[in-house]
């Protein structure tokens, strides 16, 4: 009896091979699926050369470390919207993620053999996103909506970025620096996105009143993060010219949460500022409170260039807002109405407290707003919502996740093996952790893949940092 024949492990030098077989076939087949739509619909004509430069760009990216993970964080910052029914960009966007998470999890696992999961925190940001999955069985029992549930789907899988961003900011000198310009780009285009659609607004309004409650509620999360991270770099900065210039980002940054008029994204900005209060010296509290009003002159000259005569009118119904907090719990009829709404899921959470009731899953309650029954898949509180969709599994796993999360940053903040820039990077994650709690408390963080994508980044950075303070090899 012959011995067994030795198994055949695949090489990268093979897989580069086989990749660029199936890239030439692929390719011949776009040019005569393109050809034969151009027969067919002649109008499509102009969308062909879009396509062949965005081959040209993927492939540039492919020869780039961390270009497809630059290539698919910068494309998420031009699809990330909440216009209703499903865009075009949008089905570019999940081909594109979905299939750059099965390139790099298959060259990981099947041909370098690397271990992925090291610890028990990359076992829940593994398994969350599969227990959501298997949770669709409980959404086809209570005949949730597909979807829905498909579009909760897609959110919880953002959280396997965080395994290409751990590696990024682990391996590479300037991983945690372009993981965090990506921070920026995708706050900077939410800002100036939000601007614009004012804007629009504005000029098309009637009365000054709709001017003092315009807001743009897109993307919050993208713009809060930025904000502060940049007067965390602002804080302990060395030098004048970039205490300026952090300063200025954080101006900038908080003018776009500003103009959502989200209250609760006021009151993490507030605790954000209180966390590095608490943790500075005495030297940094002094400089935080001197660029606090550097960065308020300068944030209110921006809104003034961004919106000249509509300022004060924004201005006012901005005060409003923030006047409105202390009062909201007897006065605002919205923050009455959650109440109800949560009230109303607290009772189906006790009915099934463990497994939940599935991704996408709708419930109805008394909208005391509109005086009618209002269904829908969300929670206005972050902790319900993950209660009464995933169950006390994924609840726990979560607060687990957001906890250990933000231990790891602070307690990289202060090691010593990190240079002083990479420990206020890990500082700038842990306070943003931290600072979320308030408006997940009255949100409906978790349905949106904007608090998935801040997740993943700021624990992938902080657990990252982690593995540079124990000077990992780079490949």
């Amino acid at each position: 009896m012959s011995a067994p024949a030795a198994p055949i492990t695949p090489t990268e030098d093979a897989v580069w091979r086989w990749g660029r077989a199936l890239l030439a076939l692929a390719l011949a087949f776009a040019l005569a699926l393109a050809l034969a739509l151009l027969g067919l619909a002649p109008e499509l004509a102009p969308f062909l050369p879009v396509a062949i430069l965005a081959g040209v760009v993927l492939w540039v990216l492919s020869r780039v470390p961390m270009g497809q993970l630059c290539g698919v964080l910068a494309f998420y910052a031009a699809a990330a919207s909440y216009e209703e029914g499903i865009q075009p960009e949008e089905v570019v966007f999940a081909a594109y993620y979905l299939g750059f998470l099965a390139h790099w999890f298959t060259v990981r696992l099947w041909v370098r053999r690397e271990r992925v999961v090291r610890s028990a925190l990359d076992a829940v940001f593994l398994l969350l996103p599969l227990y959501a999955t298997a949770s669709i069985t409980m959404t086809a029992l209570f005949g949730g909506p597909f979807g829905g549930a498909l579009s909760d789907w897609i959110n919880f899988s953002m959280l396997l970025f965080y395994f290409p961003v751990r590696e990024a900011c682990e391996r590479y000198p300037a991983g945690p620096w372009v993981v965090a310009g990506l921070a920026l780009l995708l706050g900077g285009v939410v800002v100036v996105r939000n601007a614009l659609f004012l804007q629009s607004a504005f000029a098309d309004a009637e009365y000054a009143w709709e001017i003092a409650r315009g807001r743009a509620t897109m993307n919050e999360m993208l713009m809060l993060v930025p904000a502060l991270g940049c007067l965390t770099f602002a804080v302990r900065a060395r030098r004048l010219w970039r205490q300026v210039a952090f300063a200025a980002g954080f101006a900038f940054f908080t003018v776009g949460v500003i103009l959502t008029q989200w209250r609760s994204a006021y009151l993490d900005i507030a605790l954000g500022i209180g966390l590095l209060m608490l943790l500075g010296s005495w030297r940094e509290r002094g400089r935080l409170a001197a660029l606090l009003l550097v960065g308020t002159a300068v944030g209110g000259f921006l809104a003034y260039l961004l919106f000249r005569d509509l300022f004060m009118l924004m201005l006012l119904g901005v005060v409003d807002r923030i006047l409105s907090i202390g009062t909201a719990t007897e006065m605002d009829i919205s923050l009455l109405n959650r109440f109800i709404e949560w009230e109303v899921a607290w009772g189906l959470i006790k009915a099934n407290p463990i497994v939940g009731y599935g991704i996408g899953t709708e419930f109805g309650f008394y909208d005391a707003i509109f005086s009618a029954t209002w269904v829908k898949s969300f929670i206005h509180n972050g902790f319900l919502l993950l209660w009464f969709k995933l169950g006390l599994v994924g609840l726990v796993a979560v607060l687990w996740m957001w906890s250990r999360g933000a231990w790891i940053a602070f307690r990289e903040s202060r090691s010593e093996a990190l240079p002083f820039s990479e420990r206020t990077l890990a500082l700038a994650c842990g306070v943003v952790l931290v600072s979320l709690i308030p408006s997940t408390l009255v949100s409906t963080t978790f349905t949106t893949s904007d608090s998935q994508v801040t997740f993943m980044l700021l624990i992938g950075v902080a657990v990252g940092l982690t593995g540079r303070g124990r000077r990992l090899p780079s490949p």
